[in-house]
């Protein structure tokens, strides 16, 4: 009772303001209105259309968050891949940089093709350790379409010791 005293003191003042023939239209097209929102509350026609359409965007960004992870993930484990087989053959050859580098390269272009000549290649040998270092990064090799460069890039680093050497005994054994 006390929702409809509102209403129809509302009614009321509303005859007195704009008078009666008007507001009754009004009332009668109100009334047919909340008639057919209550209809809509019941109605299930279409909802399925709404779901799909409101889920499909989420699930796209999903599988493309899903993608773009595979492929950082990738990037950065064949790059780990490719610096330590590089400084391994650069140690087996005695220090032969160039072969590390030839190594490094092949690796890089057999997995991300292309995309391995955005990655920079950093070996270099140290003669008193007798060891090979390598460093490798590539700072564009992840980027989103619209967004550019994303805030980490692909590095690797690996250190070798030089094999199939003898250096002798240490000082002071003879």
């Amino acid at each position: 009772m006390n929702r409809e005293r509102p209403i129809a003191k509302a009614v009321v003042v509303m005859h007195k303001v704009f008078g009666g023939e008007i507001v009754n239209r009004m009332f009668q097209r109100g009334m047919k209105g909340c008639g057919q929102a209550l209809q809509l509350k019941t109605d299930q026609r279409g909802q399925g259309l709404l779901e799909w359409t409101v889920t499909l965007p989420l699930f796209l960004v999903l599988c493309v968050g899903i993608a773009f992870y595979a492929w950082t993930w990738w990037n950065q484990v064949t790059a780990a891949a490719a610096i330590h087989d590089g400084v391994y053959a650069a140690a087996v050859k005695g220090g032969n940089l160039s072969a590390g580098y030839g190594r490094v390269q092949a690796m890089l272009g057999a997995s991300v093709g292309n995309f391995s000549r955005g990655y920079t290649v950093q070996l270099s040998r140290t003669g008193g350790t007798r060891s090979v270092y390598g460093q490798l990064s590539n700072p564009d090799a992840v980027q989103l379409p619209f967004l550019g460069r994303m805030l980490f890039g692909i590095r690797a680093s690996s250190f070798q010791r030089a094999e199939r050497f003898y250096g002798g005994p240490p000082q002071g054994w003879w």
